[in-house]
């Protein structure tokens, strides 16, 4: 959406884990080298741990590709064992790489020197499927072929089992991702930037001002990092400024839930109990007192797309052509005009080129006939822009559902909340730039 403007050749923020960004800093760096070391040594468990969204995933890639000349690497989740015995799935996992049954045999060929097994989220598994890992790591004889790396997320290690204190005694060699500092997040995002083809050396895209508060809100977290990045710069990008403020900031961090404590909340028993009654009987009462109220905004809500369908399916939906996607634009344009300011909309799409708006409109006909959309013009780097949204809310956490509803193919455009207040300034400008230049 944004990568032009900017001067950006790829995504820069995506949550993808892909290696060509991957980011070490001395510490990062240290944790790598130590799992390359521990895999060598054959001794025992490895364990990796830390926080949601602290780089787990990556770095248990980056490992596999620096051991994938002589280690056959396989990943296993708890979603994929469910009622099944673990040494069942190891065993299938190393059929599907044309390996016989490795835990019941003593000579085994293997393509590969050695087997790195990592299972995610480990606290997950069973019981019983636990003591089988502990079972294959002391006990089969062609144990020293296997290597077990256990990962998890600090917040899952709340409940500590007797089983998984055994095996937790077990652990080697424990490493535990760091959160980034100030310093490594500002590196960070220009590391990213970097990565992503971004062309102006001259100047920072983001601030540092503006990566100290990155840094803040996101605890240091490369993923939350990454979330509030890349919705800054669409923020930005929407209102034609070349380098992300700190109201770009401001609108990140409303479309996005943040954990600004970073902490989970523990209860004694008995003052959950007493709380989760008061809290029962609280949202009783108010659901209760709202029910007539929310009904009759879905009604409002149920009329205004009735209305819209009826008045354009035919002429725009079936038969759409530049004359009616001028019509739709202008109809549009009277309702956004009389939408109060601090109502949301979903801005789903933007284009340059009037045709694509109207393939786009009829590729998701289906979409298009039962629910509400504006279409409005813009400019954007000194061309015309259309833009497409969807909805009217008047409260942003009902936009958020929304967007986690909206289809597949249109949540890979980045849909991006936004005010009908900032969309009356965004057309107001607009006129203003269509009126100088005649």
């Amino acid at each position: 959406m944004y990568n032009s403007f900017f001067e950006i050749d790829y995504p820069p923020f995506s949550i993808s884990q892909d290696l060509n960004y991957l980011y070490l800093n001395k510490k990062l760096k240290e944790i790598l080298d130590g799992l390359r070391y521990a895999c060598d040594t054959k001794e025992g468990i490895i364990k990796l741990t830390g926080d949601v969204g602290s780089g787990k995933t990556i770095i248990c890639k980056a490992l596999a590709n620096e051991l994938k000349d002589n280690f056959l690497v396989i990943n296993i989740h708890p979603a994929e064992i469910k009622s099944l015995n673990i040494l069942e799935v190891i065993d299938s996992k190393l059929l599907e790489n044309n390996i016989d049954s490795i835990l019941n045999k003593t000579n085994i060929e293997v393509s590969k020197n050695r087997i790195l097994i990592i299972f995610d989220d480990y606290t997950k598994i069973s019981d019983e499927n636990l003591n089988s890992i502990m079972f294959a790591n002391e006990n089969i004889k062609s144990t020293s072929l296997l290597t077990f790396l256990l990962i998890s997320s600090n917040f899952e290690n709340k409940k500590i089992t007797n089983v998984l204190k055994k095996i937790n005694d077990r652990v080697i060699y424990h490493f535990d991702m760091p959160k980034l500092s100030k310093d490594d997040t500002i590196d960070y995002i220009n590391h990213r930037l970097k990565m992503a083809g971004y062309r102006n050396n001259q100047v920072e895209l983001f601030s540092k001002k503006i990566c100290s508060l990155v840094h803040e809100k996101s605890n240091g977290l490369p993923r939350k990092i990454n979330i509030l990045c890349d919705k800054c710069l669409i923020s930005a990008f929407l209102n034609q400024r070349k380098f992300p403020s700190k109201k770009d900031f401001q609108s990140a961090i409303e479309s996005t839930y943040i954990d600004t404590n970073n902490k989970s909340l523990f209860f004694k028993s008995y003052n959950f109990f007493f709380i989760s009654i008061f809290l029962a009987i609280s949202l009783t009462i108010i659901f209760t007192f709202n029910r007539s109220y929310k009904s009759e905004k879905i009604l409002e809500v149920d009329t205004i797309v009735k209305n819209e369908k009826k008045e354009f399916k035919n002429n725009l939906l079936e038969d759409l052509d530049i004359l009616s996607l001028n019509e739709k634009i202008n109809s549009s344009l009277s309702e956004i005009n009389k939408t109060d300011n601090s109502f949301s909309t979903i801005l789903i799409s933007i284009h340059f080129d009037p045709q694509k708006i109207i393939l786009f409109i009829k590729d998701y006909k289906d979409f298009f006939e039962k629910n509400n959309f504006l279409i409005y013009k813009t400019i954007i780097g000194n061309k015309n822009g259309y833009c497409i949204t969807f909805g009217k809310f008047d409260n942003l956490s009902l936009a958020q559902e929304a967007i986690l509803k909206l289809p597949q193919k249109i949540l890979d455009n980045k849909p991006y909340i936004r005010t009908f207040g900032g969309i009356k300034k965004e057309i107001k400008g607009t006129i203003g730039q269509e009126i100088s230049q005649k």
